[in-house]
């Protein structure tokens, strides 16, 4: 691998599972973090004061330039505009990127997913390959296109599923991403890889959760089903039946 000193970054994500691969790409001495987007601070309950995405706040404890728009506008267009950087780094960030801004990155701009693209492209994968039983899921490492998740892919890491539920899961592929992140944006700045196209014609789609999703009819649905909803929707949204107008939580 050639030498790739000083990769200028600008980082967007808001969960922690982005938090975390923020995190292991500040430690890396080869890179430069020029500015890091999230999304703006929100209420975690009902009354509670609001608070920053966990991204923002590894942001400001290593005394990153962060901004947390409501929008990706020509404000933020403005602030880019003054920053030269090679990667743009998107994972789990929670906003479509306009064509521009996907265009400014002098190397590439890539997402992280955590599916075998052109599997499972959307909102929740790690749910969704649970919910359909998959035995093999992993993470795909894509050109960031104007379509849902169908830009070329730089590199795939396969993981087998197991009995895993989605907080397991989420954990080992979060692992891998920590291992391999750093060097695959370095083979793709160094121009090791290129991006391969994906195949239109295998591509599954999943959505996004709402609180709904996790109803159940215990009467009725099939328990190898009904145990893949418990794993899937561990966390959140649960599951939960309906039993005389009340709604009653499995846990």
């Amino acid at each position: 691998m050639g030498v790739s000193s000083n990769i200028r970054v600008v980082f967007a994500g808001s969960p922690h599972v982005s938090a975390s691969i923020l995190e292991n790409l500040i430690l890396d001495k080869d890179f430069d973090l020029k500015l890091v987007i999230s999304q703006p601070p929100k209420r975690k309950k009902r009354g509670a004061l609001i608070e920053d995405t966990e991204v923002t706040k590894v942001a400001k404890k290593n005394n990153l330039s962060v901004i947390n728009p409501k929008r990706i506008d020509e404000d933020v267009k403005r602030i880019l505009d003054k920053i030269e950087f090679d990667i743009l780094l998107v994972t789990a960030y929670g906003m479509i990127l306009p064509k521009w801004m996907l265009e400014m990155p002098i190397s590439a701009a890539v997402n992280i997913h955590f599916s075998l693209l052109p599997k499972l492209r959307g909102a929740s994968p790690l749910h969704s390959a649970i919910l359909e039983n998959q035995q093999i899921t992993g993470l795909s490492y894509m050109q960031i296109t104007e379509g849902l998740d169908q830009g070329p892919i730089y590199k795939s890491l396969a993981h087998h599923i197991g009995n895993q539920d989605r907080q397991e899961l989420e954990c080992s592929l979060l692992n891998l991403a920590l291992e391999n992140t750093p060097n695959v944006l370095k083979q793709i700045f160094n121009k090791e890889v290129e991006g391969i196209c994906q195949n239109q014609e295998d591509a599954t789609y999943c959505h996004k959760l709402k609180k709904e999703s996790g109803l159940v009819d215990v009467a009725k649905d099939p328990f190898d089903q009904i145990f893949n909803k418990f794993k899937a929707f561990i966390g959140w949204p649960g599951i939960f039946f309906i039993f005389k107008e009340k709604r009653i939580k499995i846990i």
